[in-house]
């Protein structure tokens, strides 16, 4: 089954592997998740058919919005007193900073999200960095025209658990010969433009350009970038106080570069149309 992450109404999957990149997702600004089960929607192609998962980031309001959080823990001692392998407490911490305001006709917003987590298995740390940036400006001589972006993206470094050493003692001693670091970083910038007449139409264009890229020190065959950009039209009408059409295309582009995947490159083009009946 196959579920799309959408961030804003784009996608977040990465070209590489398909998979989300859930730890540089901007949750500091989260103000809306929706979920659509089932191919409801041929918006979003072939990619969600089974369902999708939007999550949307606030807007700026009249009153500037500032929120931090620190945190910090220390892991307990395990139930099987064989398996504690460290002599100090093995801690974990965290920290972001989060601003969002209004200036003029301009909506600013930013995060920085830090974090440092020791484990509680031994060669399974990680370090993570992530910063989140959005601007959108509503053009004060055209009516109902809006334009900005939105960037995000953050790196990290870690040791992936895959194998336990032994069942007596090593329950929590990675096997030192599967011990394996990433280096990884990814960065996605989405510029946007809006323009709505009357709420009764609505033309929308919008684009991702997405890159990631993905390290392994000692195990450079892992290795893998991968490039992606997406842009995607839509023209909403809202023909009657019963019946709105919703058509566009779409356009998506990757190129991968990886021992691991393999290289390849791909160029998917869509269109799509339809119509809503709300008695």
């Amino acid at each position: 089954s196959r579920v799309l992450a959408l961030l804003d109404g784009l996608p977040v999957m990465a070209a590489d592997a398909g998979n989300v990149r859930w730890q540089f997702l901007p949750l500091d600004n989260i103000s809306q998740v929706e979920i659509i089960k089932g191919a409801s929607s041929v918006v979003y192609g072939s990619s969600a058919v089974n369902g999708i998962i939007n999550f949307r980031t606030a807007d700026a309001t009249e009153t500037p919005q500032t929120r931090f959080y620190v945190e910090s823990g220390m892991y307990g001692n395990p139930p099987n007193p064989d398996w504690k392998w460290w002599d100090s407490p093995r801690t974990f911490s965290s920290g972001s900073v989060f601003h969002l305001r209004r200036i003029g006709h301009s909506d600013l917003g930013g995060s920085i999200h830090l974090m440092n987590d020791n484990g509680y298995r031994l060669r399974n740390n990680e370090k993570l960095g992530r910063l989140n940036l959005k601007f959108k400006h509503r053009n004060a001589n055209i009516q109902g025209l809006s334009y900005g972006f939105n960037v995000n993206g953050g790196i990290t470094n870690k040791f992936d658990f895959i194998l336990w050493d032994n069942a007596e003692t090593g329950g929590l001693i990675h096997d030192e010969s599967t011990a394996i670091e990433l280096n990884s970083h990814f960065i996605a910038f989405d510029p946007f433009i809006t323009y709505r007449i009357d709420e009764q139409f609505k033309h929308e264009l919008k684009a991702r350009v997405q890159s990631s890229q993905n390290q392994f020190p000692a195990s450079a065959q892992n290795d893998s970038h991968a490039m992606n950009v997406y842009a995607e039209y839509q023209f909403w009408n809202k023909l009657s106080d019963m019946f709105t059409l919703n058509t566009g295309f779409t356009g998506n582009n990757s190129r991968i570069e990886s021992k691991f995947y393999g290289d390849h490159r791909s160029l998917n083009l869509g269109m799509f149309a339809q119509l809503d009946l709300e008695p």
